[in-house]
């Protein structure tokens, strides 16, 4: 939240050309950061799964380091490969240099080697259930990263580079500091010990190669409303959209610490067959309703009064008010969608992930070629809450579809969590 608070800073301080440069790296950072996706999924799950054996830890630890690095790499390279085409063939970049552009967009891919690098350490945290741990590194790093960016673009240089530098910094900090408290829960003889060989890493690419597609489709889903606006639209209108959009969707942040809490637990139960499964899935979906859905539709109602007072600009807010309404209940939406993604999840059905992902990409392009490009930026809203909607449908049709299947006695809840054990 901190980083929204800054926003009108950044935003006073930069003017609209330089903003917009930050605009295009914080849409290129969140595409790749999206592609750990698969691996954040199945670590923790991992974990959660052998809870105590401190050895087996130490070897799901290594391997799924490995696999990060590796990814991280690959990405890397495919970024450096996509920096020229994107800047002289995709954005309508007509008010900034391109070769600034270029050098702000690979600042970014060193951001991103050592941010995939630490995600392999929180989800370690997350797995076993360290999740204060986790979340107090992630909130101690991520202010540092907003002080000393707010500093740089104050003290230093009114420009994107003073606002990139202090990210990619404090995150290479962030990774050698939590890689090395690791390191140091384990003994140092146990990690050497630790063989994991070419079949382990591909085993687990293997397993989640059908959740890997998912995801991927899920990264273009997540990030379709960019992808268009970047191309239909000026730098400076994009850059309008990012503020709001950000703001809108750093509500689904209030999701996360209660799906990653909840997560190893309702795996360990499902796992040992407990009656009370059911209840941990219901005391998550009320602590949504609670923290997430309920604000979110307050906020789509107050939204022109809640931008007026954060950003005090009445361009943005006159522009930006129809889009953050939209994106607000699509954010209620997917935190309901939320809880049947983690049933999808637990049970191990990754083509149910494909298949909704894909529809939703579809119902996306769908809405995009029949809508008046006239729009503007009004278009990333309703590309959002299409999204959402469609994913919710067809996971209530997935849950509708496995019920009949079990014939258990109890809930419906309930029948669900065993039916999930059984298939």
């Amino acid at each position: 939240m901190l980083s929204l608070l800054a926003i009108p800073i950044y935003l006073r301080l930069l003017g609209s050309a330089q903003w917009s440069i930050v605009a295009v790296c914080i849409t290129f950072q969140g595409i790749l950061g999206m592609l750990d996706a698969g691996l954040s999924q199945l670590m923790p799950r991992a974990l959660a799964r052998i809870a105590g054996d401190k050895a087996k830890e130490a070897e799901c630890y290594v391997l799924y380091n490995r696999l990060y690095f590796v990814l991280a790499i690959a990405g890397f390279a495919i970024g450096e490969l996509a920096v020229h085409p994107i800047v002289i063939h995709w954005l309508k970049a007509s008010e900034v240099s391109p070769r600034e552009l270029k050098l702000a967009l690979r600042l970014v891919l060193f951001q991103f080697l050592f941010q995939l690098g630490n995600n392999a350490n929180i989800g370690y945290w997350n797995g076993v259930q360290l999740q204060k741990r986790a979340n107090v590194r992630l909130c101690f790093f991520g202010t540092a990263k907003v002080v000393f960016a707010v500093l740089g673009v104050s003290l230093l240089a009114r420009n994107a580079f003073a606002y990139l530098l202090p990210f990619v910094v404090i995150t290479f900090i962030e990774w050698l500091v939590n890689r090395s408290s690791i390191l140091r829960h384990f003994d140092r003889l146990q990690l050497r010990a630790v063989n994991v060989s070419k079949k382990d890493l591909m085993a687990v690419a293997k397993e989640g190669s059908s959740l890997t597609i998912g995801i991927l489709l899920g990264i273009l889903v997540a990030q379709l409303d960019r992808l268009v606006l970047t191309a239909t639209q000026s730098l400076a209108d994009y850059g309008t959209y990012l503020i709001v959009a950000n703001f809108g969707l750093a509500f689904m942040q209030l999701q996360y610490p209660l799906l990653r809490a909840f997560f190893p637990q309702i795996v360990r139960d499902e796992a040992a067959r407990l009656k009370g499964a059911s209840k941990s899935v219901l005391r998550l979906m009320v602590a949504l309703i609670v923290f997430c859905v309920v604000p979110c539709i307050l906020l789509s109602v107050f939204a022109p009064e809640v931008l007026r007072l954060w950003l005090r600009n009445r361009h943005v807010v006159e522009v930006g008010v129809a889009p953050l309404r939209l994106i607000f209940l699509a954010v209620a939406v997917n935190a309901i969608y939320s809880v049947i993604y983690l049933k999808i999840i637990v049970a191990e059905r990754s083509r149910a992930v494909v298949a909704i992902n894909a529809c939703a990409l579809l119902s996306a392009a769908l809405v995009i070629s029949l809508t008046d490009k006239s729009l503007g930026i009004v278009l990333g809203g309703l590309i959002w809450i299409t999204i959402t909607s469609t994913q919710l449908a067809l996971g209530c049709a997935w849950l509708a579809f496995r019920l009949p299947r079990n014939q258990l006695p109890g809930s419906s809840w309930r029948a669900l969590d065993n039916s999930s054990l059984r298939q």
